[in-house]
């Protein structure tokens, strides 16, 4: 059966320039199948047009053009669809600022060659891989930008990540410097001026009979549940994370004091990855299921970002989902 493509992105950013490009090759190359291009109007709307595209318009393929939150919402509009069971895939042409999903391919690609991605897109080059589905709580305080609970394709983190993403979304700066340094320099102002480290509580359930961890109590720097290897524009998690394995990368920097923040995991966050942060400042699980956070102080707001997007707060809770999301791609 011939594909039927929708091309999603927000036309206000380095998107539209892409799209720009490949037009003239979806004109060429897809003559004769159906395909729409579907530029998004509002915050939200690229996981509406995707949702459309699946279960009104019948798509076989939903192109993403955009960075890792237009991706998020199209993952979503996809699950709300019922995608996989649909026969629907996804393909991302990655277009802006950290494009952290399509750094956990073995070969991660910059923006493809036009006639590569159509070439898969007609040659139906598929992998099946997991996300992670969420569940967390609102908060008067806090505005969340994809609802309070869902799916998240790469990552989601808590506390410091968090409190970074919400202030990340508000600075104008941010498109002028490449994603990592940007999310570093804005962790570090929040850090010193915005955050204080909250008490948290937190259980972790491991795969294959591994069974749930204790509960913890800790100071939370940061923590990261992770279905890729990195985060916030190129930070590691885990080198060795696979999207297709069933299995969540937990990390929890915690009970950290200044010296160690500077000394163990701004290297790690750098040089290599968060879970090579020595074991007395963090919690690792490489082969988590799923995980539970919670504020010890009830009124303690904790904010809760997913793929960089805001959700919510504390308490949540984070779950793979295994082999639900099918993506066009040469090889996982």
């Amino acid at each position: 059966m011939a594909p039927s493509v929708s091309f999603i992105f927000n036309p206000n950013t380095h998107a539209q320039s892409v799209w720009e490009k490949l037009r003239p090759h979806a004109e060429k190359r897809l003559a004769g199948i159906k395909w729409v291009a579907k530029p998004t109007k509002r915050a939200g709307h690229a996981r509406e047009l995707a949702y459309a595209s699946i279960f009104s318009d019948h798509c076989t393929v939903v192109v993403a053009i955009g960075g890792d939150g237009l991706l998020h919402e199209v993952v979503n509009g996809y699950m709300d669809a019922h995608g996989k069971q649909s026969g629907a895939a996804i393909a991302v042409i990655p277009a802006g600022t950290g494009n952290d999903f399509v750094r956990s391919f073995p070969k991660p690609p910059a923006v493809p060659a036009p006639g590569d991605i159509l070439d898969l897109i007609l040659n139906d080059q598929r992998a099946t891989v997991d996300i992670g589905k969420y569940s967390c709580t609102s908060s008067a305080s806090v505005r969340s930008s994809t609802g309070t609970s869902g799916y998240f394709v790469n990552a989601a983190s808590v506390g410091l990540g968090g409190h970074t993403a919400m202030m990340l979304a508000q600075a104008r700066w941010k498109k002028y410097v490449p994603g990592s340094i940007a999310y570093l320099a804005q962790a570090v102002k929040t850090y010193f001026v915005d955050y204080r480290a909250p008490l948290v509580r937190y259980s972790f359930c491991l795969k294959d009979g591994g069974g749930a961890s204790p509960d913890v109590t800790a100071k939370l720097l940061i923590s990261v549940v992770a279905n890729g290897r990195v985060f916030a524009g190129n930070i590691g998690i885990d080198a060795a994370a696979r999207l297709d394995d069933g299995l969540l990368s937990f990390v929890c920097i915690k009970n950290a004091s200044l010296a160690q923040v500077l000394a163990k995991v701004v290297p790690a966050a750098l040089l290599s990855t968060l879970s090579s942060v020595p074991p007395a400042l963090g919690d690792i699980a490489k082969n988590a299921v799923s995980v539970h956070m919670e504020a010890v102080d009830e009124d303690t707001v904790i904010i809760i970002e997913t793929d960089g997007e805001i959700a919510g707060v504390l308490p949540a809770d984070f779950e793979v989902v295994p082999r639900c999301l099918d993506i066009i791609a040469l090889e996982l």
